[in-house]
């Protein structure tokens, strides 16, 4: 059955181009993410679709010999044809495209920087955390100064938490996460994650959130941190 017929017959009583767009939208839903992998062949179908419709109006319309009245009949029924066309043509670009999300994780290299850095700053263990960052890596956090920049920038910043934890009590903080966007250019990456950090305060956990952007760089075959920054937003 030609994808025209297909359309008609299972959305009688529909415009026939509206039913070949509503089918393939169900179509659509159903593949999921077989779309996303397969671009060229949905669209190919609709296509079709759309050419099987047009050329059955098309042969419709234009008949054999006919007065000047079934002419003008003819024409009447073209231009309604014509507005339909255009209302299924309108009504599909107003649904948004299936949504094809990049993989969930970044290459394995940038995940394993990312794993190394929150685990070195949950357990404290600074040469586990400062061994993920490049030689001009910078830092943006909220507590004062702000902002550390090279040389030394992430053993600066560790310094400077260190006499914000004794100043207000901390003695222990834990960052949860979840990864966010990602991309890769090259030799540049950029990553963010949204995070859960808990900090104990004299006895008293208090809960902050915020998001974790981190730029990467690769120098030869390796890839480093070369920019942290924390956003805290509750």
């Amino acid at each position: 059955m030609s994808s025209a017929s297909q359309a008609e017959a299972l959305l009688p009583g529909a415009s026939p181009l509206a039913a070949a767009f509503r089918l393939e939208a169900r179509d659509s839903a159903a593949r999921g993410e077989e779309d996303c992998r397969e671009p060229a062949r949905a669209l190919e179908v609709l296509r079709s679709a759309v050419l099987s419709l047009v050329r059955a109006s098309l042969e419709s319309i234009w008949t054999s010999d006919e007065d000047i009245t079934g002419f003008a009949w003819r024409r009447s029924h073209q231009e309604k044809r014509a507005d339909r066309f255009d209302s299924a043509i309108s009504s599909a670009n107003r649904k948004p495209l299936p949504f094809c999300p990049m993989p969930n994780k970044p290459p394995a290299e940038l995940q394993t920087l990312i794993d190394a850095h929150i685990n070195g700053f949950n357990t404290q263990d600074n040469d586990l955390f400062l061994s993920v960052f490049g030689e001009t890596a910078i830092i943006i956090d909220g507590i004062a100064p702000y902002r550390w920049l090279n040389p030394n920038a992430p053993a600066n910043w560790l310094a400077d938490v260190e006499k914000w934890r004794e100043g207000l009590g901390v003695t222990h903080e834990h960052l949860s996460y979840e990864m966010g966007f990602w991309n890769v250019e090259g030799p540049s990456a950029y990553a963010v994650v949204s995070g859960t950090l808990t900090v104990t305060i004299k006895g008293q956990a208090v809960v902050r959130t915020g998001t974790l952007a981190y730029t990467f760089a690769k120098r030869g075959d390796v890839w480093k941190i070369e920019g942290q920054a924390w956003g805290r937003t509750s």
